[in-house]
């Protein structure tokens, strides 16, 4: 998820075993695994919610809307320009 190496997990123990100390660190680190197993499994529900609701969505074919055709073409509606009057004489 986070693409943690070992080299970063070395380092991240050092500065928890650093700040906390060796009595707290084992807490601690229980603590955080106990947080990301909830969230794994909050977004593993979710995601297993979304593909039921996915399926269970009724599939519709897809059909191109019909369009009525333009009543006056585009070059009637749209003024001449100075240019085109004077090349039109």
């Amino acid at each position: 998820m986070f693409d943690v190496g070992f080299w970063e997990m070395l380092l991240l123990l050092a500065l928890g075993l650093i700040i906390l100390g060796p009595n707290k660190l084992p807490a601690v680190a229980l603590k955080i695994g106990n947080y990301i197993g909830k969230a794994r499994s909050l977004v593993n529900s979710f995601s297993r919610q979304m593909r039921q609701e996915i399926e269970l969505e009724p599939k519709r074919p897809m059909t191109p809307k019909k369009t009525k055709p333009p009543s006056k073409s585009s070059q009637e509606e749209l003024p001449l320009t100075e240019a085109e009057n004077t090349e039109d004489s």
